[in-house]
């Protein structure tokens, strides 16, 4: 395992990040990926895990292919863009199927 200096750990094994049973890379912040042979896996649960501010974020992989993704118990599909607000700032979330963008919402 490497742990960077900031507190952030990866795992890897034959030069990739690999790691059974537990996430490869754990972020200082409780972000997750789960990852087998170098491809985000995990089917027992979220093979990614994102927490931004007072939301969090799940995205579904078997196998380094895309299942689906959540935030907050709302599905999110391909490109569809959602509004949450949250306190004290408004946040909007797009997904296009590969990767999200949380950006605040100017008023």
């Amino acid at each position: 395992a490497i742990e960077w200096s900031n507190g952030d750990k990866e795992y890897y094994q034959k030069g990739a990040l690999h790691r059974i049973g537990a996430p490869a890379i754990e972020y200082i912040d409780g972000g997750q990926d789960w990852i087998q042979n170098g491809e985000l896996h995990n089917d027992q649960g979220p093979a990614m895990v994102r927490f931004h501010d007072n939301f969090n974020y799940v995205e579904f992989w078997i196998h380094g292919q895309y299942i689906e993704a959540w935030c907050e118990g709302k599905k999110i599909e391909p490109k569809q863009q959602l509004e949450l607000n949250f306190y004290p700032s408004p946040w909007k979330i797009t997904f296009d199927g590969e990767s999200f963008h949380i950006a605040k919402i100017e008023s």
